[in-house]
């Protein structure tokens, strides 16, 4: 693959080093992990769990985003570790914003028709830190539309209490159930009742990338396509993405910035492609996105490599954006 129409942009993502992107952050409702309700539900008492809660669209604002991580506030002292052997979590959107109003008991209906699955089901370990957010880690962004609400479900079966209190507040729905209402309340199809007490749902912080952005895959197994979007670009400017092996240089293209190292990889991104890194240049949507795909070769020596992502839009005058800066690890 070759660099678009002006080649200035090739030689301004090879040669030139500058500032970064930091993250950004939306709290609900506030940035206070140390001020609120303690509750141990889902992360305590029961062994096994299916729970969800709402975030208001007004929380997340009116535009597009990337919800790359989400934390919650630990109300246990001291720190405790959550970690269970079989946990999930899922993203979806939803119209509705309170469960006991919803005229359903389905917890499908409520996370809607396409949820994404943010954390891949299998171990997590968390630390639960007392009065201090605490990132899950996610391993596939979710990407908010600007419209709706959104739903957050919690999944998991694990064999001893899990052992972790967090904060709550009376502005969030919830509804779940567990272990003491269900045999198996991983796959149980209804909520055991949202009420009384479903405004009590777990504080948040959320890390997004607003604006100009891409999002990579946090995960995408050896012999398979990851699929790497960008999103609110100007329609009708061109784009260039680049992969690389680090993310420890700066690149400087004037108006802004990104961080990735000018390894081969880079190199080979950027100039040639083909067949590793398909649509990695063109022009941005109407919708005011693009979709790179980055083809993994089937060798195990692969495994537990990351590959950094980052892209730029540009028209005829020059560098118009830059993105933040996303990773995909290789497993089996």
């Amino acid at each position: 693959m070759k660099c678009m129409k002006n080649g200035l942009i090739c030689v301004a993502l090879l040669l030139c080093i500058g500032a970064g992107l930091t993250a950004q952050f939306i709290y609900n409702p506030a940035n206070t992990p140390a001020v609120g309700n303690g509750n141990s539900w889902p992360f305590n008492l029961y062994t096994g769990w299916r729970f969800q809660f709402i975030i208001d669209k007004r929380v997340l604002g009116s535009k597009p985003l990337a919800i790359t991580d989400i934390a919650f506030a630990g109300h246990y002292s001291p720190t405790r570790t959550f970690s269970v052997p079989d946990f999930e979590m899922r993203m979806g959107h939803t119209t509705y914003t309170l469960f006991s109003t919803s005229k359903t008991t389905r917890f499908d209906t409520i996370l809607g028709p396409s949820p994404t699955e943010v954390y891949k089901r299998g171990r997590i370990t968390w630390a639960c830190t007392y009065h201090a957010w605490g990132d899950i880690g996610l391993t596939s962004p979710f990407i908010y539309n600007g419209t709706d609400n959104v739903c957050v479900e919690i999944r998991y079966n694990t064999t001893a209490s899990a052992g972790c209190v967090t904060l709550t507040d009376p502005t969030i729905a919830r509804a779940y159930t567990h272990s003491n209402y269900a045999p198996d309340p991983f796959n149980e199809v209804n909520w055991y009742t949202p009420i009384p007490g479903e405004m009590m749902g777990p504080i948040h912080r959320l890390t997004v990338s607003q604006g100009f952005s891409l999002v990579a895959p946090g995960q995408a197994q050896i012999g398979t396509n990851a699929f790497i979007r960008l999103f609110n670009g100007a329609a009708g400017d061109f784009y260039q993405m680049a992969a690389s092996l680090g993310n420890t240089f700066k690149i400087n293209l004037g108006k802004c910035s990104i961080q990735l190292n000018p390894d081969p990889i880079f190199v080979f991104s950027v100039k040639i492609g083909w067949p590793i890194f398909t649509n990695y240049a063109g022009s941005i949507l109407p919708s005011g996105g693009a979709t790179g795909q980055l083809t993994i070769p089937n060798v195990a020596g692969l495994i537990g490599i990351d590959v950094y992502h980052a892209a730029v839009s540009y028209d005829l005058t020059g560098i118009t954006g830059c993105t933040n800066t996303d990773k995909t690890t290789i497993i089996q």
